[in-house]
């Protein structure tokens, strides 16, 4: 009778470990914050402290760029391509586009493919920088390629001190 009263409750032991398992396997963990994707947070428009004006538009993978003011040579609107998160959650990442419309001031390279970098994106909140380089000294352009794939080989991580230096803090309208 000892023996079969071992059995007995090492055998609920071992039916409630097994109930216990899996329900942990089919209920998961809560997901990690820092994993959420926030790069839908980026369609919408946002207003800079420059009277920067973006507006991105991820249901037509679209961007505009325009100035409130009276500076059409500095405006540019793109087809989006691609965004390329730079962190887990999106929350910092480079968006490719192709240029449908060039901005007139800034001189550009060759083909119609450059990049958009963002970071510190919340829902109200996001830091945008066009790519840029100096080209000849004291003068800069928008870097350009000839397609999708130099772009994204030419604007990475580790080039964005390269390329987005000039940043322009937004509010989310």
């Amino acid at each position: 009778m000892f023996s079969l009263r071992i059995l007995k409750k090492r055998g609920v032991s071992c039916v409630l470990a097994l109930v216990l398992g899996a329900s942990l396997l089919f209920m998961g963990c809560p997901p990690d914050p820092d994993d959420e994707d926030l790069t839908s947070l980026l369609h919408g428009t946002w207003i800079s402290q420059f009277d920067e004006k973006f507006v991105i538009d991820l249901n037509n993978n679209t961007i505009q760029h325009d100035y409130i003011g009276n500076y059409p040579d500095f405006c540019f609107s793109g087809t989006i391509h691609e965004i390329v998160k730079l962190t887990n959650n999106g929350s910092a990442g480079i968006i490719f586009i192709e240029y449908t419309n060039k901005a007139g001031w800034w001189g550009t390279g060759d083909g119609n493919f450059t990049g958009v970098y963002y970071n510190n994106l919340t829902d109200t909140t996001i830091v945008i920088a066009n790519a840029s380089e100096e080209f000849p000294p004291g003068e800069y352009i928008t870097p350009t390629t000839t397609t999708l794939a130099a772009a994204k080989a030419r604007f990475t991580e580790g080039t964005i001190y390269d390329y987005f230096q000039w940043t322009s803090p937004c509010i989310k309208q």
